[in-house]
């Protein structure tokens, strides 16, 4: 899975401007095609004058702890859910925002991503076409030997899935409130 890609510029050309692997949107004339939900992705950028860029894609939010931590925690929202990994640590995965709740203290590694750029609009001149969006941010703790995993006592923590910004808008940050 790729997260984070930037949109791809707009093209009057009849021809597809690819978006980054992470999920940024394809920009293809007139209109730029959106950035792929919760991947942050950009919006791809509108490929004829005054044609409007793509949608931002959503952020994404995952925790994961240890197997070994016997952790046990619950999330709130309709499309978030708790699954095992192959090697059974447990992950929440956060579409859109919602709360995790512990029981007892745990450290996690966590993926936060925020909602991408959307895609610029063409000018209204010939041959002008409209920018991709800018990817959302990113920050991990997975494999980031210079990065700890995040510690957490027991309670509920606010999660915020940001939303990827309308067409030439600025994307929505992912929070992850402690």
């Amino acid at each position: 899975i790729f997260y984070a890609g930037g949109g791809g510029g707009g093209s009057d050309s009849n021809s597809d401007a690819s978006g980054g692997s992470g999920g940024g949107g394809n920009a293809s004339a007139p209109i730029g095609g959106a950035g792929s939900v919760n991947t942050g992705g950009g919006g791809g950028g509108g490929g004829a004058p005054g044609a409007t860029g793509g949608a931002g894609g959503s952020g994404i939010v995952v925790l994961r702890a240890p197997a070994a931590s016997g952790v046990g925690f619950t999330v709130t929202g309709c499309t978030n859910t708790i699954s095992t990994a192959p090697n059974g640590d447990p992950v929440a995965t956060f579409l859109a925002s919602g709360n995790v709740s512990l029981g007892e203290a745990y450290s996690f590694d966590y993926l936060v991503v925020a909602g991408g750029g959307g895609g610029g609009t063409g000018l209204l001149a010939p041959g002008s076409s409209g920018g991709g969006g800018g990817a959302g941010g990113y920050r991990t703790s997975y494999c980031a030997p210079s990065v700890t995993s995040l510690k957490l006592t027991s309670g509920s923590y606010t999660i915020t899935v940001g939303a990827g910004g309308s067409a030439s808008g600025d994307g929505n940050p992912s929070i992850f409130s402690s």
